[in-house]
């Protein structure tokens, strides 16, 4: 975090005008912890996230005290100030990231609204064109997750080292922990957050409960009938108690009671996959799994000519054209459907 040499100093690039008495450090930082009471684990730590980064470019002492810089500087120079607190991150960070974090400062403007600390909300729009380094970044994003063989490489690793009473436990809570990130394609947050309780294995109507992303109710997902032993294994090794974490950290082939985080899922899965692939694969990461699911199930629907919102329920995606960036992003599948207009047209 940068020093703040001059409270006014950012300031001073707008024109504030005069504040509430009503808003101070105090109530910024109180405004900003009752909205992330609201909010998931993994939002929580997205917003807080947000506000260091804003804060650093503020030049401001605290993430409290940008926030308290913005609420005193009124609707219009606060606009003009996340206007341009975007446009100088947006060369650095990827157009989904620079969208979040003016999410987060509205939303953070809607709650001291909300407070009464404010008479006005923030309308500020992310900028939907690309810098020439995000399209390339774009452009060579890889959607597809680990193939279909290196997929089978991982699992097979796993599952040979469940004949090792050291290795057994890690292996068992790996392997359940994997096929859920593959299909039903969790997200490596909800995966994280789940309890024991979460699981309902009752033959014919096995699903999985989840928080999603950006959701403020639970949601049930059916769960494939191949991966259900797997998940046996797990809870009948497990034991815990229906309010208990899913998954949890094991040190020296023990379970212990610590909920297995963001984080420690993310390190397992990179461990995992270098394991299994070696050091120059592609590197395995829990969302490459949920990569992985969603193409094959995109091209699944593509295949078969079922609406894309069926598949979108499937993936939980809320826009349609993030959906379709899964299929054929070789470009193989358009080329031929342009040389079958192109035979009929003759």
């Amino acid at each position: 975090m940068l020093p703040r040499t001059d409270p006014g100093e950012t300031l001073r690039l707008f024109n504030p005008v005069m504040p509430s008495p009503k808003i101070t450090v105090a109530s910024a930082e109180s405004a900003f912890e009752s909205l992330l009471h609201r909010k998931s684990a993994h939002t929580v730590r997205a917003y807080r996230t947000d506000i260091a980064v804003f804060a650093e470019w503020a030049k401001a002492e605290s993430g409290a005290h940008a926030l308290y810089d913005l609420l005193r500087a009124g609707r219009v120079e606060a606009r003009k100030m996340v206007e341009s607190f975007a446009q100088s991150i947006a060369g650095n960070s990827a157009q989904n990231t620079v969208s979040r974090r003016i999410s987060a400062l509205k939303s953070i403007v809607a709650e001291a609204f909300r407070d009464g600390l404010v008479d006005w909300k923030l309308e500020v729009v992310a900028s939907r064109n690309l810098s020439p380094e995000q399209k390339k970044a774009t452009e060579k994003r890889d959607m597809s997750g680990p193939t279909a063989s290196a997929f089978s490489s991982i699992l097979a690793k796993l599952k040979a080292e469940l004949v090792d009473p050291k290795r057994a436990p890690a292996a068992t809570r790996d392997l359940a922990l994997i096929y859920l990130l593959e299909n039903p394609m969790l997200r490596r947050s909800e995966a994280a957050a789940l309890n024991v309780k979460d699981i309902d294995l009752t033959p014919g109507e096995e699903k999985v409960t989840i928080l999603g992303k950006a959701r403020t109710e639970t949601e049930q997902l059916p769960l494939p009938r191949a991966i259900v032993p797997y998940l046996k294994n797990w809870l009948n090794l497990r034991k815990g108690q229906p309010s208990d974490p899913l998954f949890v950290r094991i040190r020296r082939s023990i379970l212990t009671t610590a909920r297995l985080g963001d984080t420690g899922i993310y390190l397992m899965t990179c461990k995992r996959g270098v394991q299994a692939l070696g050091i120059g694969s592609k590197r395995l990461n829990p969302h490459a799994l949920r990569h992985a699911g969603i193409t094959i199930l995109a091209n699944h629907i593509s295949e078969r000519g079922i609406p894309v919102s069926e598949g979108m329920a499937v993936s939980r995606h809320k826009k349609a054209d993030t959906f379709w960036k899964y299929v054929d992003r070789t470009g193989g599948r358009k080329r031929e459907m342009v040389n079958a207009v192109a035979s009929r047209a003759r």
